[in-house]
């Protein structure tokens, strides 16, 4: 826990790395480091380098053996995250990045970074799964994806929640079943897509679900169409298809609300994830469901999921605060214990106003190349610290765009269209 490790502020010396590494102080263990500053794998007067500090818990680290100048080890670091991201294992990643740097001139740079491992190459980490051929199309008509740029710094959701599908430690338990909640605009619905496209890289078969939708009420049977059927021209375009349902079962779940038919559901939905996992994403419900559909919904779907019994599924139910009142979970789930089972449950809130500035910052810069130039953060610094003044204690992230709107639309300047990065 951090209240163990031997450093008081943001100074961490090759001693106290040393110490807290050394004697496993660290509340998380490393798979890979990457030291990308000068000599840090050299020994600095010391019994070891500063990347050696980090073997006895870490499975590779990559460090330099020289002086490396910033623009290099920038480069570097781009080309081998690209590489790592592309499924290559890290020591092959690290040689395509090196390759590029040398080709560019650059080959005492190149030769600076040093990889050292306890495993081999491809244990390191866990691998990615090749795209879709047709990946490209289909994320580039998601409207999600283009703004998770507002969302990529809120580290702790993302962790909690990658976490429990990927736990990082043998001993940290697994969790298939998550349930997020907050008020709208603080991001629920940008980490479920964050979520279905780290689930791709894997190789999940993702399903995006959204009741908002649906024009009438939605019972819990005709949830499990949904599911399994998902393919509304409002559907998100990383729903992946799923093989027909037997023709009796798929007419049923249309014209029946007989909560039977969970059992041969759930029997076609776990054969269909034993060769390749399903995450299953449950957005926008606004009370679209009645409270009796909804808690059938979790006793014979969600309760099966996280108990193991579809042991290749991954459910997000994903809830408003307004769901959550109507539903009235904290209540249900102190007075049915049987209801209350593993799963994990993060709350997202909003930014505060230091953070969102912050943020406000970078995303100006994302959306108009004028902000990264000395003109265009005159303009703006004014108006960031004019924002900081008057910012609630608590923004959502959704208010971030309609106020670089405002801003952009008082100095009269273009915005570039959301892309993918």
């Amino acid at each position: 826990t951090p209240s163990e490790l031997t450093f008081t502020g943001w100074r961490w010396s090759a001693e106290e790395i040393a110490g807290d590494v050394g004697n496993f102080n660290l509340a998380w263990e490393p798979r890979m480091v990457f030291l990308n500053a000068c000599r840090t794998a050299a020994a600095p007067g010391i019994n070891s380098s500063l990347a050696d500090t980090f073997l006895p818990c870490a499975q590779a680290v990559v460090a330099m053996q020289g002086d490396i100048r910033g623009s290099a080890a920038g480069a570097l670091a781009g080309e081998f995250y690209k590489w790592l991201a592309d499924s290559l294992p890290i020591n092959e990643a690290l040689s395509r990045a090196r390759g590029i740097i040398a080709g560019a001139g650059e080959y005492r740079q190149a030769a600076f970074a040093r990889l050292t491992m306890r495993c081999a190459p491809a244990a390191a980490l866990p691998s990615f799964k090749p795209l879709p051929a047709n990946y490209a199309a289909r994320a580039g008509q998601c409207k999600l994806l283009p703004s998770l740029r507002t969302f990529v710094n809120q580290v702790e959701p993302r962790r909690r929640l990658c976490g429990g599908f990927w736990p990082v430690r043998e001993e940290d338990p697994l969790r298939r079943f998550v349930v997020l909640h907050g008020d709208p605009g603080n991001g629920k619905s940008l980490l479920s897509a964050w979520l279905l496209d780290l689930g791709l890289r894997h190789g999940h078969q993702v399903r995006y679900v959204k009741l908002e939708d649906e024009s009438g009420g939605v019972s819990c049977v005709k949830a499990l169409d949904l599911i399994w059927n998902a393919g509304s021209p409002t559907a998100s375009p990383l729903t992946d298809p799923l093989p027909a349902l037997p023709q009796a079962l798929a007419q049923a779940l249309r014209s029946s609300n007989d909560i039977a038919l969970f059992a041969p559901f759930r029997q076609a939905l776990c054969q269909v994830s034993t060769n390749r996992p399903v995450t299953i994403v449950f957005d926008q419900l606004q009370q679209k469901m009645d409270p009796g559909g909804f808690w059938a919904l979790w006793e014979h779907l969600l309760i099966p999921v996280a108990s193991g019994e579809l042991p290749n599924v991954h459910f997000v139910l994903a809830l408003s605060k307004e769901d959550w009142i109507h539903y009235r979970v904290e209540e249900q789930l102190k007075n049915q214990p049987e209801f209350n089972v593993q799963r994990n449950q993060i709350q997202l809130q909003g930014l505060s106003s230091a953070e969102f500035v912050a943020r406000f910052r970078e995303y100006a810069n994302y959306r108009s190349t004028i902000f990264s130039e000395p003109a265009g953060l005159s303009m703006l610094d004014p108006m960031l610290k004019l924002m900081a003044d008057n910012l609630p204690t608590s923004s959502p992230i959704s208010s971030m765009e309609e106020k670089l709107v405002q801003v952009t639309k008082f100095f009269n300047i273009p915005l570039e269209p959301v892309r993918l990065t």
